[in-house]
């Protein structure tokens, strides 16, 4: 029997901390996480420290890091559709 696992997103608790985030999502029963690290160094430090941890105590804890660009001006239509 195939079990469906869903990552946790990070969107919506970005005010937690990083170790707050990690505990809410385990407390949940999840064990895949889904993030746009953001740009602040503080964070980033912290949260690679508990990522660290916590693959210690569980190998195939799973992070799916994304990247989110800025807004960018698209290739105009030169046609109508």
């Amino acid at each position: 029997m195939h079990t469906t696992k869903y990552l946790y997103p990070f969107w919506g608790s970005e005010h937690l901390q990083p170790s707050d985030f990690f505990e809410t999502l385990s407390s949940k029963g999840f064990d895949r996480i889904e993030i746009n690290i953001p740009k602040d160094p503080v964070f980033e430090t912290a949260f690679y420290d508990t990522l660290y941890s916590l693959r210690q105590e569980n190998p195939d804890f799973i992070c799916g890091l994304q990247e989110v660009f800025g807004v960018k001006n698209e290739t105009p239509l030169t046609r109508a559709l």
